[in-house]
């Protein structure tokens, strides 16, 4: 690992917000908008981590201007991993170095290609002065528009307007999202929390299903929130953002994902109360144990490790990578024929319905190829998110055998409840009943009882539903149904 930039040590300030590149940034306007803060510059220091060994002349140029005018520079520390260039990124290294070279109390990972507004960093600190044990998540606008590439230095009202695929009048879709806000909302745009809360809970997960794209530092809010923090979205703070190549992920790789691109290990930690890293950075690991915290220098001899790194080569990944296709197999993961027939009728009716929502019209033969293509994607998605539904609820199922559940309801109907039923053949547990205001009388042999009579039995009840959960848990929490006997997919 390489200093590219130090600047004199100052006072310890209060928040340290950690940027990342893995050598794709093209703008670096960032450093603009936090220049022009509402609160001292003093109080924040900005760490910019790049993970291969590229040294950004833009990043420079912009430290040789500050020098010249006497201001403070754009970038307190400024290191290069100097991975190597066959090894696929990992974000979550990246987040551990900031982890250890940060000196603030609070440690903010944020998209390093967004606008923020001059109030920023001042919502994340009254935020945690109002509540120190949270762990704060923003959203950010994201505005689709081609013309604005390379960066123009759109105005806010500009990326909010035409081309915005998530302005909700002034919010974002996702913060108002009451159906599926795990999908709606970007988790992965703002994380600030505790130095040591992050520290505490082993700080990222270096684990190989977060190479590339499929990461975010929603393992860490996953995991915090199962250490007793309380997750809190900001109401009124968001980032900003605007097209470019590659946003999405393309040509990049994908570890294990629900589909959505929202990663199946960290969702797993959500719903095990899992607070633990799986592979623990080893400075990360030094810092926790409370020896030799001071010496900066010695920690980041421990942080990159040459064999874990040599693992995350392209040539070493793509010998285990495995198609999802396989997954539809009977006999798979997820086991038998009759939920790989669920399967397939899901994925099959999914299909259908993206059919009939978008236009038929095919202009030429490139719109043609662009549609199969799109569909091919949509399919192979839908395929990794149902399988994805499938394994959870095997855990599921699996985790509440081993503290001695034997019996559980169901509250919903529809392809998710019938696959729970299907599941559920051969295990230890036993779905007794089937509760839904909203469904016929009877489905899958049961009876099909109003939610109400819940409140009378004392088994669990499962959510046979990944939409609309959170209203389905108020409904039933509503009902005098104890949110312990309540078990949630996600």
């Amino acid at each position: 690992m390489r200093h590219l930039f130090s600047s004199p040590q100052r006072s310890a300030p209060k928040a340290s917000l950690v940027l990342l590149d893995w050598s794709c940034r093209e703008s670096f306007h960032i450093f603009d908008y936090l220049a022009k803060q509402t609160v001292p510059r003093s109080e924040y220091e900005i760490l910019w981590i790049e993970y291969y060994d590229r040294k950004a002349e833009p990043i420079d140029r912009h430290i040789k201007e500050a020098e010249s005018a006497g201001d403070a520079p754009p970038v307190d520390q400024w290191v290069a991993l100097d991975i190597p260039r066959d090894v696929y990124f990992h974000k979550h290294l990246m987040y551990n170095a900031g982890i250890v070279l940060s000196r603030g109390d609070i440690v903010i990972v944020c998209d390093s290609d967004a606008m923020v507004r001059e109030t920023f960093l001042e919502s994340i600190l009254t935020a945690f002065a109002q509540e120190p044990g949270i762990v704060l998540q923003l959203d950010e606008f994201r505005n689709e528009r081609r013309d604005l590439y390379p960066f123009r230095s759109p105005s806010f009202e500009t990326v909010l307007g035409e081309g915005c695929i998530n302005n909700a009048g002034g919010k974002t879709t996702g913060v108002l999202d009451r159906v599926d806000p795990l999908h709606s909302r970007n988790y992965g745009a703002c994380m600030a929390a505790k130095r040591d809360d992050l520290i505490r809970i082993g700080g990222a997960d270096e684990h190989i299903d977060y190479l590339g794209h499929i990461c975010g530092p929603y393992d860490m809010t996953f995991r915090l929130v199962n250490d007793g923090k309380r997750e809190v979205w900001h109401p009124s703070e968001f980032l900003y953002h605007v097209w470019h190549p590659g946003q999405g992920g393309e040509k990049n790789y994908l570890g294990p994902h629900d589909g959505k691109h929202m990663s199946t290990t960290a969702l797993s930690a959500r719903s095990s109360g899992r607070s633990e890293p799986l592979r623990e950075n080893n400075a990360i690991a030094r810092l926790r144990s409370g020896a030799n915290t001071e010496d900066r220098e010695q920690l980041l001899d421990l942080l990159v490790s040459s064999e874990v790194v040599k693992s995350w080569s392209r040539d070493e990944v793509e010998k285990h990578q495995s198609s999802v296709w396989k997954n539809l197999v009977p006999g798979s993961s997820v086991a038998s024929g009759k939920v790989s027939t669920t399967l397939i009728k899901m994925v099959a009716k999914q299909f259908w319905i993206k059919l009939v929502k978008v236009p038929r019209q095919i202009r030429s033969p490139a719109a043609a190829l662009r549609k199969a293509i799109n569909a091919f994607h949509f399919v192979r998605n839908s395929v990794q998110h149902n399988v994805y539904i499938a394994e959870q609820s095997q855990r599921i199922f699996q985790d509440l055998a081993a503290q001695g559940t034997t019996e559980v309801a169901l509250y919903g109907t529809g392809d998710i409840a019938e696959m729970l039923c299907k599941l559920s053949a051969g295990l230890q547990v036993t779905i007794r009943s089937v509760y839904d205001d909203f469904a016929d009388d009877d489905f899958a042999g049961f009876k099909v009882q109003p939610t109400r009579e819940l409140v009378n039995r004392s088994e669990k009840v499962i959510i046979a539903s990944i939409v609309g959960v959170e209203e389905k848990i108020e409904h039933l929490q509503q009902l005098g149904v104890e949110r312990e006997r309540i078990v949630n997919l996600q």
